[in-house]
């Protein structure tokens, strides 16, 4: 990994950029050693055969490429966040400049009780994302306090996917929080967030569906105009209640709102789909199985969830017993879905951490229904921020990429002023980054800026 460093949570893999623990390899490794930090008087056991360190409440254990070829110095590990809840993690070393590059933390699979990430019993499984976000602080104030001290004063960047635009900002939002109430400087610092196919509030995602499926907006799906004329009537009172949903917080009126765009605007879509012609997650796929339409499983990587399913990997990957893994828990999803918080937006969380100059990318894929473009530059042109009407001003620009021909290529479009930035993906669905690997160096610009802030702020 050159980049930034990245903690992968949950599912699958996360890394950091900067210096890894001073441990030697793990066929010399020592049965006693001692991580340099502030847990250096803590001693920490490792068996002799895997480099597996174990302390009270965590364990890690470094990996090789028979897993992941990545290239870099990577480890494997769990943190018990509760008596009843562990979560794990994925840590990949930066090769370059590891000292000073922001910490990335990839949240695909929070909470507890999702992917890896397991609880004891079913019934302890995080009720609302208030409680999600102390198991996740928990888990930082871990690794960064025991496991891997020497990153604690890195930049921290925040990326999350899909329903991550409700946990990222929510989880930055109640670190600062905290750091306000305790009246000093947090150990976590909090520099950006990076939020990809990410929905943050639903106000305008059901809107977006009319200028996706009625305007020309690169869909190889059109409505008919007698869809189309129901969707617009629609639209004027979904955006009412949503807009009521995102000035007072209640969950109740939020729930209720989305039940009426579901029914009213989404509805049409909603057919596309029962009908296996069309997935939610990139239009110009079927959907095999609906509703999930066996996103993530890809020719291109294979099936995630095949592969960590796995024995002989879970155990390399540190587990003694072997972890019933499913990429989506509809368990929780069932029980947040029937919970109202679940659908207050994240808008006022946002704007807090935009207004104390936190930098934010965004990145949407084209082709995503459940959180589309057009739907995603509303949300951002009405978040209320302090420089909010700058950015709305802004018109859609393209960027480029430069591909291994030496051809620049149109990537999508980009609107952006000082601390937010959104960059649309072209031939994308909702897992952008897989699609268009390419548009990656996207995020690096970005967290080099995050960098590159943050270094003068010291100065300063």
């Amino acid at each position: 990994m050159r980049g930034s460093q990245v903690f992968a949570l949950g599912i699958l893999a996360a890394g950091v950029t900067g210096r890894s623990l001073d441990a030697p390899k793990p066929d010399s490794m020592p049965t006693r050693w001692h991580v340099d930090g502030p847990s250096a008087q803590q001693p920490i056991h490792t068996d002799s055969q895997g480099g597996k360190i174990q302390a009270d409440g965590w364990m890690v254990q470094e990996q090789d490429s028979r897993v992941c070829d990545a290239g870099s110095r990577q480890f494997t590990g769990r943190v018990n966040v509760t008596d009843d809840k562990s979560m794990f993690f994925w840590f990949f070393e930066s090769e370059a400049q590891a000292k000073t590059k922001p910490v990335v933390i990839w949240l695909n699979g929070q909470p507890a009780g999702v992917g890896l990430s397991t609880v004891a019993d079913p019934e302890t499984i995080p009720k609302d994302l208030a409680e999600a976000s102390g198991d996740f602080i928990a888990l930082l104030d871990t690794i960064f306090g025991d496991i891997f001290p020497q990153f604690a004063s890195n930049p921290i960047v925040i990326a999350g996917e899909s329903f991550g635009g409700a946990y990222a900002p929510r989880y930055a939002y109640d670190i600062a929080q905290r750091s306000t109430a305790q009246r000093r400087k947090s150990t976590l610092q909090i520099s950006g967030l990076i939020l990809l196919n990410a929905i943050v509030s639903g106000t305008y995602i059901t809107s977006g569906h009319y200028n996706m499926f009625c305007q020309d907006g690169g869909s190889p799906l059109r409505f008919n105009d007698t869809s189309c004329a129901a969707m617009a009537a629609a639209i004027p009172e979904c955006e009412r209640l949503q807009v009521i949903c995102d000035i007072t917080r209640d969950g109740h009126a939020c729930m209720a709102a989305e039940e009426y765009c579901q029914s009213t605007v989404y509805t049409y879509f909603s057919e596309e789909v029962e009908a296996h012609r069309h997935s939610p997650y990139d239009v110009r796929q079927p959907c095999p199985h609906p509703p999930v339409c066996d996103a993530g499983d890809t020719g291109l990587t294979g099936s995630p969830s095949a592969y960590l399913g796995r024995r002989d990997i879970q155990e390399l990957l540190g587990f003694d017993t072997h972890v019933n893994y499913t990429a989506i828990n509809f368990d929780l999803n069932g029980k947040w879905a029937e919970e109202p918080s679940t659908y207050v937006p994240r808008t006022m969380e946002l704007a807090s951490l935009l207004n104390s100059q936190t930098e934010v990318l965004v990145v949407n894929g084209n082709m995503d229904v459940s959180v589309n473009t057009p739907g995603i530059l509303m949300t951002y042109d009405n978040l209320p921020w302090n420089r909010q009407v700058n950015f709305r001003l802004q018109t859609l620009t393209k960027w480029t990429w430069t591909n291994e021909a030496g051809d620049e290529v149109t990537g999508g479009g980009h609107k952006g002023v000082p601390g937010l930035e959104i960059y649309t993906v072209d031939e994308a669905g909702h897992m952008a980054a897989a699609d268009q690997p390419s548009s990656l160096i996207q995020f690096q610009f970005a967290i080099d800026a995050v960098d590159a802030v943050d270094a003068a702020g010291n100065e300063g």
